[in-house]
C-alpha cells in the first residue's frame, strides 16, 4: 500500500510540474505573440510613412520646376481685360443666392418697377391723409396686375419645361388639374 501512496503522490507532482510548465510555455507563447503584433504594427505604420513619403516625393517629381515656370508664365501673359472677363464669367456662373431673403427683395422690387403706377396721384392721395387701404385699384390697374401675373406663371412653366416637377404621375395629374381650375 505504501508503494502505491508513493506512486500516486509521484504522479500528482509530476502532473503539477507539467501544469506548471505549460502554464510558462503558455505565457512565453502569449508574450511572443503580442511582441510580434507590436513589430507587425510598427512595421505597418513604418510602410504606411514611406510609402505617404514616396507618393510626395513623386508629386514634387512629376511638377518639374519648368512646368511650374510654363503655368506661371501663361498666367501672367492674361491681360487685365481678359481676366476681368474672366472673373465676371466666375460670378455668372456663381449667380446663386445664399440668401432667400436677398432673393425675394430682390424679385419684389422687380415687380415692382414692374408696375404702372401714377406716382404723382399716389402723393396727392397720401397728402389729403386718405388712408392706402381706402383706395381702390382702377380697372386699368388690376388688368395690368394680372397680365404681370400671367407673365410671371408664364415664365415658371417655360423655366421648368413641359415635364415639370412631380413626385410621381399622380401628383402631376392633380397640378395639371390645378392648372386647370385656376386659368
Amino acid at each position: 500500500m505504501s508503494d502505491d501512496k508513493d506512486n500516486s503522490h509521484d504522479t500528482d507532482s509530476g502532473a503539477k510540474a507539467s501544469k506548471i510548465e505549460r502554464l510558462k510555455r503558455l505565457k512565453a507563447l502569449k508574450s511572443k505573440v503580442k511582441k510580434s503584433n507590436v513589430e507587425n504594427l510598427r512595421d505597418e505604420a513604418l510602410g504606411r510613412k514611406l510609402k505617404s513619403e514616396e507618393l510626395r516625393q513623386k508629386l514634387r517629381e512629376d511638377l518639374q520646376p519648368e512646368e511650374k515656370v510654363e503655368r506661371k508664365s501663361k498666367l501672367l501673359s492674361y491681360s487685365i481685360e481678359e481676366t476681368n472677363q474672366w472673373i465676371s464669367k466666375q460670378k455668372d456662373k456663381q449667380s446663386g443666392f445664399d440668401n432667400f431673403d436677398d432673393l425675394a427683395l430682390k424679385t419684389y422690387n422687380k415687380e415692382i418697377s414692374e408696375l404702372n403706377i401714377d406716382k404723382d396721384l399716389h402723393d396727392t392721395k397720401k397728402k389729403d391723409n386718405q388712408l392706402i387701404n381706402q383706395q381702390k385699384p382702377t380697372e386699368e390697374q388690376i388688368d395690368n396686375m394680372k397680365s404681370i401675373m400671367k407673365l410671371n406663371q408664364d415664365k415658371r412653366k417655360r423655366k421648368l419645361g413641359d415635364s415639370g416637377v412631380y413626385i410621381n404621375q399622380d401628383n402631376r395629374k392633380f397640378n395639371e388639374k390645378l392648372d386647370k381650375q385656376y386659368r
